[in-house]
């Protein structure tokens, strides 16, 4: 049985890349619209990263970052 990871992998890489940009968008205004904490949210390296914080909305590409957990814990707070 797959797991909810591997099933969206699958998912991800039969999306076209508008399919993909729509997927990103739609993550994007679901983390702001519910004001959720912190988040990171990359399916492939190449993906952008989506960091939503309190209602606000950054998109890095993920290649910027080697440690994405790293960069979640260290944002998660808010702290500049």
């Amino acid at each position: 049985m797959a797991t909810d990871s591997e099933d969206a992998e699958e998912v991800t890489e039969e999306l076209s890349t508008t399919d993909r940009a729509r997927l990103v968008i739609g993550s994007a205004l679901s983390c702001v619209t519910a004001g959720a904490g912190a988040s990171v949210i990359a399916q492939q390296p190449t993906d952008p990263i989506l960091v939503c914080a309190g209602g606000a909305l950054t998109v890095f590409a993920a290649s910027q970052f080697h440690d994405l957990r790293e960069f979640s814990r260290k944002n998660a707070g808010g702290d500049a």
